[in-house]
């Protein structure tokens, strides 16, 4: 394999490394990322090393606790928001994750989401799942660049409230390339469509997001809220 080659794959595998531990974040999973960043030179490469196997298990055993086999689905959050159930991002990137840990419980929110997406009509990948038209590149679909705003669709409320995000607003996000979020999705979608000088650019503008000790203030701003 070439070198340029060793250097895109590793880029693809940190941007989806980067891309899960915002999914965490965003479900209510608190990762140290002081530990993780030792400064802003560090070796990206060694994210994949830096996340142990018990974080992963108790990730998995998060994310497996806030399933609710009537709805089908993963709860936003224990205790803010219990009967709250998003498709897109939540569940989307949740069956994407247990795939290799839970296969069981990830084939069910799979189908439910393709339930789900049919029922309300929603926009859907080739597969039948869910879009937003930014988030579905962490399961490994291009998008469109740039984003456009992204309206947060409330589809069902009475016992619990189901919800979704679609990027498809009727204008184009103001300075997106100013969200770390944003640029891994396009670092991303770039890569599948086979553009990896301009993927490298977007990773590496979404790299200098983040400083010596912690993480970038523009990142912080994306992270506990959706786009």
């Amino acid at each position: 394999m070439s070198k340029d080659k060793v250097a895109n794959r590793r880029i693809v595998i940190v941007t989806v490394v980067l891309c899960i531990i915002l999914a965490i974040s965003l479900m209510g999973v608190i990762i140290n990322y002081t530990s993780i960043i030792a400064s802003k030179d560090s070796q990206f490469s060694s994210l994949t090393s830096l996340i142990s196997h018990a974080i992963i298990h108790d990730a998995v055993l998060f994310l497996e606790s806030m399933y609710n086999s009537t709805i089908g689905l993963i709860a936003e959050a224990p205790r803010v928001a219990p009967s709250t159930y998003w498709l897109v991002s939540d569940n989307l990137w949740a069956f994407k994750a247990l795939e290799k840990y839970d296969l069981e419980l990830s084939n069910a929110i799979r189908s439910r989401l393709i339930e789900l997406a049919e029922a309300y009509n929603l926009p859907a990948n080739s597969q039948g799942l869910p879009i937003s038209y930014k988030h579905e590149a962490v399961i490994g679909d291009a998008v469109p660049i740039p984003f456009n705003e992204t309206v947060s669709y409330t589809l069902y409320r009475n016992d619990y409230t189901l919800k979704t995000d679609i990027a498809n607003g009727t204008s184009v996000k103001e300075n997106w390339q100013g969200y770390a979020d944003l640029l891994l999705y396009a670092t991303l979608s770039r890569h599948w469509e086979g553009k990896d000088d301009e993927a490298i650019a977007l990773f590496n503008m979404a790299k200098d997001m983040w400083n010596g000790s912690n993480i970038g203030i523009s990142y912080l701003k994306c992270i506990g809220q959706k786009q």
